[in-house]
């Protein structure tokens, strides 16, 4: 019950952090794979897979959020449009928006189609484009926008 609880109230957290983003900017396509903390606000189509705690908050009114979820986990009930998978090996497709979707884990490998803000920390590599950068192990926000070439 106390494992609940501490999920409950960090899950509470990286929903909190999310109210006060600005408005999604951006549109693209971007791609990262490692191992750490993965965090996303926008609109579009998502792609995720990984091993570790998985959050996906639908932030519409209408409910026009399509999540398809496989793999191990145990689905942690949460109040109102939140899925939330304590223990996840899998994947998540995810249609709509706007939405907010976090890992923490290992092994992750992420696509997201659309526009918006991702944030990640830790280990590993994205691509915008023909640009591949690395992760920053302090953090680092990346707008989801179209590479100029």
């Amino acid at each position: 019950m106390k494992i609940v609880r501490i999920v409950c109230l960090s899950l509470l957290l990286v929903v909190t952090a999310f109210a006060g983003d600005e408005l999604f900017k951006g549109k693209g396509t971007i791609s990262a794979q490692g191992n750490g903390f993965i965090k996303l606000k926008g609109t579009g189509d998502v792609e995720i897979s990984g091993d570790g705690v998985l959050w996906i908050v639908d932030c519409s009114i209408d409910e026009n959020l399509e999540v398809q979820v496989q793999g191990d986990g145990e689905k942690m009930q949460t109040p109102g449009f939140i899925w939330a998978y304590r223990g996840f090996n899998g994947s998540a497709t995810i249609s709509g928006g706007p939405m907010k979707v976090v890992l923490q884990g290992k092994d992750i490998d992420f696509t997201a189609t659309g526009k918006g803000k991702l944030y990640l920390r830790g280990v590993g590599t994205y691509q915008r484009g023909d640009q591949i950068n690395e992760w920053s192990e302090l953090g680092e926000e990346i707008t989801i926008k179209e590479v100029e070439k």
